[in-house]
């Protein structure tokens, strides 16, 4: 059966987040306006209620994550002020504080050099740990040593995104066709077809982004002069930023791309010696597109039987890294998925490079003996991996002995940039979120040929127009 509640308290600005808790009970938001806000169910009613919010950050918040019940009831959250805060909530006390919440503050993490993009918690199995990836393309996760008082948190890996390159021998991704003919009558349900190719992952090292944007049409304006450790963070109406805003407002000083070699080596910076800043036109209109295309996220391994893994993006390489951090050891990159398996429709964002993934999710895995990845990219396609790992008797480094990838599914549905990929619990079914206000549903055929399984919108009757023509609040689902 198919419901729709609206939740009674909406943000005074664009929502950018939202989170279920462990038990799919509670839904966290968080939003441009620099809010946190906690709903709760009636179980009687079915009905959403507003129990808690707060004004979390400095700047628009960007991701908020729940850690494990085993934990408490404890948030994080991450924004364009560069900073991860964690949040514990104390129920049986009175509400308390200038916010008037029972949610306090616990720890405030300043590491980032940029803004945060994405945080995460890590299994429960690796204890209280979280992830979090930032504009200054490195990679942190953080441990706290009591996990009942989430107050002091230590680094155990900070990784260089730049610097980490694949090792050899690498592992091979191929394609597969994917089903094109799709049941349901939806916007755009038109799929190309996908040419089938195999390729190996690069060795080389991808460009990545330093400076902040959310709305992906705006071109970056002049970067302001700052100290270099000091990033230059404007002051934020009251009423939050509209995404036109956003974007100007937070703008990291070093925002050349350290990587893009093409850019570096014809810009004065490079040519000078300098790395951030440039006051040639051209250049900062590159950047500007750069970013406008680029993306940052990560996604855990929910299976704890393969040890610590994360997906990772980062800039606008436009491909997902499989980084593993063996216990002892430097982190590894285990398989690269690129996007050279591109439809006819897929183009390039306007500087020539690809479209930067948006967002990534790693399904769970429930006794399958591969794992199921999958990312949205910038320019609207929504792809669908399935990794296997090698075999835990495999002693011996050869092919066998890789992990290797193929590319199942790939749709350009949205048209449009895909903000969230999630997958249900059982990892069987993907849901896909677009800025053409859809959200599309996909799944395998018993044959595992992934298809539409249905869209929903979460527009009113009343609009006067909806994306790709379909009908406001309007839902279509596949029976099979």
């Amino acid at each position: 059966m198919f419901q729709v509640s609206t939740l009674p308290s909406s943000h005074l600005d664009l929502v950018t987040d939202t989170a279920y808790n462990y038990y799919g009970t509670r839904l966290a938001t968080c939003g441009v306006d620099q809010q946190i806000k906690v709903f709760g169910i009636n179980e009687a009613t079915g009905e959403w209620v507003l129990e808690d919010e707060w004004r979390a950050h400095e700047a628009p918040v960007t991701r908020i994550s729940w850690a494990h019940p085993e934990f408490g009831t404890v948030l994080a959250s991450c924004s364009f002020d560069g900073a991860v805060k964690i949040w514990k909530e104390y129920p049986d006390e009175p509400k308390s504080g200038p916010d008037n919440t029972r949610w306090e503050e616990k720890a405030t993490l300043t590491e980032a050099n940029g803004s945060v993009r994405a945080v995460e918690f890590a299994p429960v199995d690796f204890g209280l740990k979280l992830a979090s990836i930032s504009t200054d393309s490195y990679l942190r996760i953080y441990e706290c040593a009591e996990p009942h008082d989430p107050t002091s948190w230590t680094i155990t890996e900070e990784v260089s995104m730049r610097a980490l390159s694949t090792p050899s021998p690498t592992s091979t991704v191929t394609g597969t066709p994917t089903q094109t003919a799709a049941t349901l009558e939806g916007p755009s349900a038109y799929i190309p077809p996908m040419s089938v190719d195999s390729h190996s992952i690069s060795n080389g090292l991808e460009p990545e982004p330093q400076n902040l944007v959310l709305a992906p049409d705006v071109i970056a304006p002049p970067i302001p002069s700052t100290t270099p450790d000091t990033p230059e963070k404007a002051d934020v109406p009251e009423g939050g930023l509209d995404s036109s805003g956003l974007e100007a407002s937070y703008i990291h000083e070093d925002a050349t791309d350290p990587l893009d070699t093409t850019d570096i080596a014809d810009s004065p910076t490079a040519q000078a010696g300098i790395s951030g800043r440039s006051g040639n036109k051209s250049t900062q209109s590159r950047i500007g597109v750069r970013e406008a295309n680029g993306g940052w996220c990560l996604s855990w391994c929910k299976e704890h039987w393969w040890g610590e893994l994360i997906a990772v993006a980062c800039g606008t390489s436009g491909v997902v890294k499989i980084l593993e951090f063996p216990p002892g050891q430097p982190p590894s990159v285990l398989l690269t998925l690129d996007q050279t398996l591109q439809s006819d429709d897929d183009e390039d964002s306007d500087d020539g490079q690809p479209s930067g993934i948006a967002c990534v999710a790693w399904a769970p895995s429930c006794a399958r003996s591969h794992h199921r990845i999958a990312a949205g990219t910038r320019n609207g396609v929504v792809r669908i991996w399935k990794v296997e790992p090698p075999s835990k008797d495999t002693d011996v480094v050869s092919e066998e002995s890789n992990w290797t990838a193929t590319l199942v599914g790939e749709f350009n549905d949205h048209r449009s940039s895909v903000g969230r990929v999630e997958w249900n619990v059982t990892g069987t079914i993907l849901s896909s979120a677009g800025e053409d206000g859809v959200i599309r549903l996909w799944k395998p055929s018993l044959a595992g040929v992934w298809r539409t399984a249905g869209f929903f919108t979460a527009q009113n009757h009343d609009d006067e127009s909806v994306a790709d023509g379909a009908d406001g609040g309007d839902a279509m689902m596949d029976s099979d």
